[in-house]
Protein backbone atom coordinates (compact mmCIF):
# COMPACT_ATOMS: atom_id res chain seq x y z
CA UNK A 1 0.00 0.00 0.00
CA UNK A 2 1.45 3.49 -0.79
CA UNK A 3 1.11 5.83 1.58
CA UNK A 4 3.37 8.58 0.20
CA UNK A 5 6.05 8.38 3.06
CA UNK A 6 9.78 8.64 2.09
CA UNK A 7 10.56 5.57 3.30
CA UNK A 8 8.15 3.80 1.52
CA UNK A 9 8.83 0.70 -0.53
CA UNK A 10 12.03 -1.91 -0.41
CA UNK A 11 15.14 -0.85 0.84
CA UNK A 12 16.44 -3.06 -1.69
CA UNK A 13 16.11 -0.75 -4.12
CA UNK A 14 16.98 2.86 -5.10
CA UNK A 15 15.75 5.37 -2.55
CA UNK A 16 14.48 8.68 -4.61
CA UNK A 17 13.72 11.33 -1.99
CA UNK A 18 13.85 15.21 -3.63
CA UNK A 19 14.68 13.52 -7.22
CA UNK A 20 17.95 11.92 -6.35
CA UNK A 21 18.67 8.27 -6.60
CA UNK A 22 20.53 7.20 -3.64
CA UNK A 23 21.70 3.21 -4.45
CA UNK A 24 22.49 1.41 -1.34
CA UNK A 25 25.66 1.35 -0.11
CA UNK A 26 26.66 -2.05 -1.69
CA UNK A 27 25.72 -1.12 -4.79
CA UNK A 28 27.54 1.93 -4.70
CA UNK A 29 30.73 -0.19 -3.43
CA UNK A 30 30.64 -2.65 -6.17
CA UNK A 31 29.94 0.13 -9.03
CA UNK A 32 33.44 1.70 -7.79
CA UNK A 33 34.66 -1.52 -8.06
CA UNK A 34 34.04 -2.28 -11.69
CA UNK A 35 35.36 1.03 -12.56
CA UNK A 36 38.52 0.27 -10.25
CA UNK A 37 38.67 -3.26 -12.00
CA UNK A 38 39.61 -1.81 -15.40
CA UNK A 39 42.66 -0.32 -14.27
CA UNK A 40 43.77 -3.35 -12.20
CA UNK A 41 43.04 -5.71 -15.18
CA UNK A 42 45.14 -3.35 -17.55
CA UNK A 43 48.01 -2.69 -14.91
CA UNK A 44 48.10 -5.88 -13.45
CA UNK A 45 48.29 -7.46 -16.78
CA UNK A 46 51.77 -5.40 -17.69
CA UNK A 47 53.06 -5.57 -14.19
CA UNK A 48 52.91 -9.16 -13.37
CA UNK A 49 53.37 -10.22 -17.86
CA UNK A 50 57.01 -7.65 -17.46
CA UNK A 51 57.67 -9.51 -14.05
CA UNK A 52 57.15 -12.80 -16.14
CA UNK A 53 59.39 -11.42 -18.71
CA UNK A 54 61.99 -10.17 -16.75
CA UNK A 55 62.54 -13.51 -15.25
CA UNK A 56 62.00 -15.27 -18.08
CA UNK A 57 65.04 -13.31 -19.91
CA UNK A 58 67.40 -13.80 -15.93
CA UNK A 59 66.83 -17.49 -16.06
CA UNK A 60 65.32 -20.39 -17.72
CA UNK A 61 61.63 -21.04 -17.72
CA UNK A 62 60.67 -22.48 -14.38
CA UNK A 63 57.69 -22.18 -12.00
CA UNK A 64 58.29 -18.60 -11.04
CA UNK A 65 57.84 -17.46 -15.06
CA UNK A 66 55.01 -19.68 -15.39
CA UNK A 67 52.85 -18.63 -12.31
CA UNK A 68 53.53 -14.88 -12.99
CA UNK A 69 52.49 -15.61 -16.61
CA UNK A 70 49.58 -17.58 -15.68
CA UNK A 71 48.96 -14.68 -12.91
CA UNK A 72 48.47 -11.91 -15.65
CA UNK A 73 46.19 -14.32 -17.75
CA UNK A 74 43.92 -14.47 -14.71
CA UNK A 75 44.20 -10.99 -14.04
CA UNK A 76 42.09 -10.35 -17.37
CA UNK A 77 40.09 -13.53 -16.85
CA UNK A 78 39.32 -12.68 -13.17
CA UNK A 79 38.46 -8.93 -14.13
CA UNK A 80 36.23 -9.51 -17.46
CA UNK A 81 34.45 -12.05 -15.23
CA UNK A 82 33.45 -9.73 -12.63
CA UNK A 83 32.20 -7.06 -14.38
CA UNK A 84 30.30 -9.53 -16.36
CA UNK A 85 28.71 -10.83 -13.63
CA UNK A 86 28.09 -7.16 -12.17
CA UNK A 87 26.26 -5.83 -14.81
CA UNK A 88 24.01 -9.20 -14.77
CA UNK A 89 23.32 -9.37 -11.34
CA UNK A 90 22.69 -5.48 -11.94
CA UNK A 91 20.04 -6.07 -13.94
CA UNK A 92 18.36 -9.44 -12.30
CA UNK A 93 18.22 -7.43 -9.32
CA UNK A 94 17.23 -3.63 -10.48
CA UNK A 95 15.02 -4.11 -13.19
CA UNK A 96 13.87 -0.84 -15.16
CA UNK A 97 11.00 -0.07 -14.04
CA UNK A 98 8.02 1.46 -16.12
CA UNK A 99 8.06 4.86 -17.54
CA UNK A 100 12.44 4.66 -17.11
CA UNK A 101 14.37 6.06 -19.53
CA UNK A 102 15.39 3.65 -21.90
CA UNK A 103 19.40 3.22 -20.79
CA UNK A 104 22.59 2.46 -22.98
CA UNK A 105 23.63 -0.93 -22.67
CA UNK A 106 27.12 -0.69 -23.53
CA UNK A 107 26.85 -3.02 -26.45
CA UNK A 108 26.77 -0.78 -29.34
CA UNK A 109 22.98 -1.13 -30.32
CA UNK A 110 20.62 1.32 -29.49
CA UNK A 111 18.28 1.09 -26.26
CA UNK A 112 15.09 -1.50 -27.08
Amino acid sequence: MQDGSPNEGSKSGPDQRDGAVRWPLCVRVLAVCYVVSLAVQLFGFLLVGAAAFLCGRRSEIDGWVLGLGLAGAATIFACTAFRFWFRHWGRRRYPPQPGDRPANRGDGFPPS
